[in-house]
């Protein structure tokens, strides 16, 4: 006897994610480390420059890029690939480009944080047959929320606070990622021994 059928594409999941648990808990790891060490710089110095938001940016597109790879049995890759591609672009762009116009182009940069929040609650809602998929949900609602405040404060905003509120909303996610995959492991066990019905 098999798995009914509604229950058999998460079994097949939860065994695929098992074997990637050790890299989704060494991603969290390193984005939570970097969120939280692009935060401590921005609290230390007191002074925060585009570049710096686009060096925290990149290193955001390409985390996003090798953590949607690792959940691309459910996720629809191009909508990841998307928002990845978008903070690639955009911490390029602040990177070389003068303040006047990175100004212009902020309203839009806030509206992406806004729908890479809604991205990573997506990915938990289509993860909510596992335990551990309010992690996900938890680890994209900073991201909305951060969004939709600081495009309501564009464009009198504060580039402090716009660099210490990204930061942070790196390394919350990075510690969504380390929640998700603990439970994650401790769920594909009992699914393991469980006998089939």
């Amino acid at each position: 006897m098999s798995f009914p059928v509604r229950n058999l594409p998460a079994a097949r999941t939860l065994v695929t994610l098992k074997r990637r648990q050790a890299t989704i808990l060494v991603m969290g790891i390193l984005t939570a480390a970097a969120g939280f060490m692009f935060s401590c710089n921005v609290v230390a110095l007191n002074v925060v420059s585009w570049p710096v938001i686009g060096l925290i940016l990149f290193v955001t597109g390409l985390l996003q890029l090798v953590i949607a790879w690792q959940f691309r049995e459910r996720m629809q890759l191009p909508a990841w690939g998307m928002v990845a591609t978008f903070y690639l672009f955009f911490g390029l762009f602040a990177l070389t480009s003068p303040p006047p116009q990175l100004a212009i182009l902020a309203l839009f940069f806030f509206a992406g944080v806004i729908a890479t929040g809604a991205m990573r609650c997506y990915c938990g809602y289509i993860f909510r047959d596992m335990r551990g998929c309010h992690w996900l949900i938890a680890g994209g609602a900073p991201a909305i929320g951060i969004g939709g405040f600081l495009a309501l404060q564009w464009p009198h905003g504060d580039l402090e606070l716009a660099g210490l509120l990204m930061a942070l909303d790196l390394g919350l996610y990075g510690v969504s990622l380390i929640g998700f995959s603990l439970l994650l492991g401790d769920f594909a066990g009992e699914a393991e021994r469980e006998p089939p019905r």
